[in-house]
């Protein structure tokens, strides 16, 4: 697992977007198909995830272990690696509601069934 060297972490203005279009590949297919979602930044690592652990995006990218993201400036490969860890998930939930207090409070009243999960990335050079 490689980290991201303090500059980069430091000088990222990817922060103060609120979505990065995330691009995968079906299964299936081989499709490109591209998403808008959420992401925080947890350690110099950037994280995905979804309160449906069902949709399409997530079974391609779990399957496949990458994906890229374009944060505006063009898209970049990440390996992309589950998270089980429960004490993790909870801690990528609390980056999610302070990057997204109201959103991320109104969207889990509304999907309360969801199992939420997650994606820890990891830049592929």
């Amino acid at each position: 697992m490689r980290r991201l060297s303090r500059a980069q972490r430091d000088s990222d203005e990817s922060d103060q977007l609120r979505t990065v279009e995330l691009t995968h590949h079906g299964r299936k297919t081989g499709k490109a198909y591209t998403v808008k979602v959420w992401f925080v930044r947890i350690d110099g690592y950037y994280w995905v995830g979804s309160l449906n652990a069902n949709g399409s995006w997530v079974h391609n990218v779990r399957a496949s272990g990458h994906a890229h993201l374009d944060f505006g400036n063009g898209q970049k490969e990440y390996k992309c690696y589950w998270v089980a860890n429960t004490r993790e998930l909870e801690r990528f939930s609390r980056a999610i509601r302070r990057k997204y207090p109201v959103l991320s409070r109104m969207i889990r009243l509304i999907q309360r069934k969801g199992k939420q999960v997650a994606f820890r990335l990891e830049p592929v050079i």
